[in-house]
């Protein structure tokens, strides 16, 4: 294959996807991103500042922005770009999707679903397709105890969130074009956090927003002992999906592109409660925790925390760490200083910026 081949990409202005971008940018390849139009800011403008809050000094001579909008059909393109794109395109990173736990089923399902439909039948138009790459999410094993593996998908799973019930749906229907012939690549990226040389993000969910929680003291006990987590900085996830991407001749994998060794939970609640100055919760287990005692307010608080995840040690990675592995890459280790970095980017940006609740795609 051309390992210079033009490029496709969705969800330019999320926190994957923006980084992906960034990483076909410096790699030499010709990209071409989607975005809305939206905040009243045109789709260039959101791309190009994202991008730049990066790498201020990034060559953007082999970037196309375009106007578009993955819920609608054929994404909203006029016929001019989609012919355009027809014969331009070889390779697609879709990785827009909404990544709030529990926003409106319907809203979700319209983005992380049908729009993952809007972008395989589109991708029937391009004359050069090579393949498409799917960005998903670890958590689709919702309240499985096993050990899920890259090779699994349904394995009777309940799933807790809206998030995880949408990403399944996906996967679903990914399955359904690769038996139409499509090549299509899963990446299942775990607790995507900032950048590891220096914390740096601008999007602040899901363990960030579980330590402010912790700030707030409003829980006396959460029940996280023994539970687990996987961080993956954005940098370290953004190489890893390339050169997999990059260098893979096998069609229709699934990759856990993540760090081998989990994380716990109360070992990053130890560092976050000694850097914001909070008084850490009683950690007890899940069966120990009365949540009969806890008010409405809180349970619908817990709902829509992390917590929600199952959170015991069921992911792995041997398959996927393998080949990088092969491939001269490998993932460190995410200690204490690491995870100490990270919060303290969390910790030095402003309470408003830090709470947004956004959706990117």
């Amino acid at each position: 294959m051309n390992n210079k081949r033009t490029i496709f990409i969705t969800g330019a202005t999320g926190l994957v996807g923006s980084y992906l971008l960034k990483t076909l940018l410096l790699n030499g390849h010709k990209v071409y991103a989607l975005a809305r139009n939206a905040d009243d800011k045109s789709a260039e403008k959101r791309i190009l500042e994202i991008l730049r809050s990066w790498d201020e000094k990034i060559s953007t001579e082999k970037l196309r922005i375009i106007e578009g909008d993955i819920t609608k059909d054929s994404l909203d393109l006029d016929e001019k770009t989609r012919e355009l794109l027809k014969n331009e395109i070889e390779e697609i990173f879709h990785a827009a999707a909404i990544t709030d736990l529990n926003q409106p089923m319907a809203k979700m399902r319209k983005v992380n679903v049908e729009g993952t439909r809007n972008v395989l039948d589109l991708a029937k138009e391009f004359s050069k397709i090579v393949k498409i790459n799917h960005i998903s999410t670890a958590y689709i094993y919702g309240d499985y105890n096993g050990l899920f593996k890259e090779s699994d998908l349904d394995v009777g799973q309940k799933l807790y969130t809206n998030y995880e019930e949408t990403k399944f749906r996906a996967e679903q229907l990914v399955e359904e074009y690769r038996k139409k012939g499509f090549w299509v690549d899963i990446y299942r990226p775990s607790i995507v956090v900032g950048d590891s040389k220096n914390g740096k993000t601008f999007q602040f969910k899901h363990i960030y927003q579980f330590i402010s929680l912790c700030e707030l003291e409003i829980f006396d006990t959460l029940p996280i002992l023994d539970a687990y987590v996987s961080l993956e900085p954005v940098d370290l996830l953004a190489e890893a999906i390339y050169i997999i991407s990059i260098n893979t001749k096998d069609k229709n994998r699934n990759y856990h592109p993540f760090p081998k060794k989990l994380i716990r939970v109360e070992d990053i609640i130890n560092i976050a409660s000694q850097l914001l100055n909070f008084k850490k919760p009683k950690i007890v287990s899940l069966e120990d925790f009365k949540i009969e005692r806890l008010t409405a307010s809180q349970r619908a608080i817990l709902k829509n925390s992390i917590l929600s995840v199952n959170l015991k040690k069921t992911l792995d990675s041997n398959y996927t760490n393998a080949i990088l592995s092969k491939l001269d890459f490998k993932f460190p280790d995410i200690d204490n200083g690491l995870i100490a970095k990270i919060l303290k980017y969390f910790v030095s940006v402003s309470r408003q910026n830090r709470v947004r609740n956004e959706i990117n795609f």
